[in-house]
């Protein structure tokens, strides 16, 4: 009988608007909270070439609705943030890092009313222990509608 090792998968994220949600698991990931994300199977130029790729998956958030995001029970030990990313530059959506499962905001219909049609990227970062160094990272693309939940 051969056995293989067998690879931990990677923690997953849930992100919701309205009645819409989707699991995506981390881009890159370390078990060990102590190492960055580079040293542990992603390279620098991997970690670009998904981030400038464009094929995250994709939500539909409603225009002044919830946007939710739950997480692992090992990404909250490790504390995680949110941020939204535009045009290439990130806007954390708080002020540190966040310990528990579940964190939720309104999304700003009028940020959704200038983007309609058009696309944004929520990033959502866990650090490794020293709080520097990349630990997880997880990337969604989402898409604004007026009415998401009527459609």
């Amino acid at each position: 009988m051969l056995f293989r090792s067998c690879e931990k998968p990677k923690p997953e994220i849930t992100v919701f608007s309205g009645s819409h949600s989707l699991h995506t698991a981390a881009i890159c990931w370390t078990h060990d909270g102590s190492s960055a994300i580079g040293t542990a199977g992603c390279s620098d130029a991997e970690l670009n070439s998904l981030v400038t790729s464009g094929k995250e998956p994709t939500l539909d958030v409603q225009a002044g609705g919830t946007l939710g995001i739950s997480v692992d029970s090992d990404v909250a030990a490790a504390g995680w943030a949110p941020a939204l990313v535009l045009h290439g530059q990130a806007q954390a959506l708080t002020s540190g890092p966040i310990h528990r499962r579940y964190w939720k905001m309104q999304f700003p219909e009028t940020a959704a009313s200038s983007l309609m049609g058009q696309s944004l990227t929520l990033q959502v970062v866990s650090k490794a222990l020293n709080q520097q160094d990349l630990r997880g990272l997880w990337l969604v693309s989402l898409v604004p509608s007026e009415n998401l939940d009527n459609a």
